[in-house]
């Protein structure tokens, strides 16, 4: 009797059917609102896209490190889980957008099914959701990046880690090519507001690289006005430098939990005097 008496407000009011309304148009307003973030994530990629071809042509116009004859990079679609399901969920609500949720002059027989569908792609969500160690997607979680090295005469093809293009001194030589090659395209747009732009980098372990590949990479970043201050070099000839500097860790006078770092210039060179 108890069971019938709770019962009762159900049918009577008809609350099943106001219950299964509020949810639909909730999951509704959820999948719809997935779609447009998930628009709004993809609408980067023209953005990503001029920037990945204006680095391969920042290459192909000054290199001057020889033993990389080529370098070029591309974007995939993402391989990410999460990522992979938002874009299924966005193409989903695009096609089915006016048959989800409650029913109205849009809808046909076929709602129910579509609603189905609908839970349970948010469900799929969900798990993947629960199986990340994010709680953030980044922008470059939304695609995949590869590169296609040519070291000498031997072309890595497609790859997406850059550790499978050579050895540790290749790995390191690509990998500050590239960035360099990204800062000057931000740079570029810099210098546009200011005149004889240039910029400053600290390139660490650059003792790794090979004498020759070390001249190499000094003048691909110069001759775009990016001057590199070069980390533990192995060369003991001092003038192969401007200038050399020693950095030693001291204890602040004012805090003697503190250490600070200690700039000492021990050589320069006299440019005039070398020409």
């Amino acid at each position: 009797m108890d069971f019938a008496s709770d019962l009762k407000e159900f049918i009577e009011v008809d609350k099943i059917n106001e219950y299964e309304k509020r949810v639909n148009n909730r999951f509704a307003n959820i999948i719809r609102l997935i779609g447009r973030e998930t628009t709004e994530l993809n609408s980067k990629n023209g953005e990503i896209e001029k920037i990945i071809k204006k680095i391969n042509d920042d290459f192909v116009g000054k290199n001057f490190v020889q033993a990389i004859k080529g370098m070029e990079m591309k974007t995939l679609e993402s391989s990410n889980s999460i990522v992979k399901l938002l874009i299924q969920i966005k193409e989903f609500n695009d096609e089915n957008s006016l048959a989800l949720g409650e029913s109205n002059l849009f809808t046909s027989s076929e709602s129910n099914s579509k609603n189905q569908k609908a839970v349970e792609l948010l469900k799929q969500l969900v798990k993947e959701l629960m199986k990340s160690k994010s709680t953030t997607l980044t922008l470059s979680e939304s695609f995949d990046l590869q590169f296609r090295i040519i070291e000498n005469d031997n072309d890595s093809g497609w790859v997406e880690k850059l550790s499978n293009v050579g050895s540790n001194g290749t790995d390191i030589l690509v990998k500050a090519m590239i960035n360099i090659s990204l800062l000057n395209v931000f740079k570029i747009d810099a210098s546009k507001k200011f005149k004889d732009f240039k910029l400053h980098c600290m390139m660490d372990e650059i003792g790794t690289l090979h004498p020759t590949n070390q001249r190499g990479i000094l003048r691909f970043a110069n001759e775009r006005n990016i001057l590199l201050i070069n980390g533990s070099p192995t060369s003991q000839n001092a003038t192969d430098y401007k200038y050399t500097y020693k950095l030693a860790k001291e204890q602040s006078k004012s805090n003697t939990k503190k250490y600070i770092t200690k700039i000492n210039r021990l050589v320069k060179v006299n440019t005039k005097v070398l020409n």
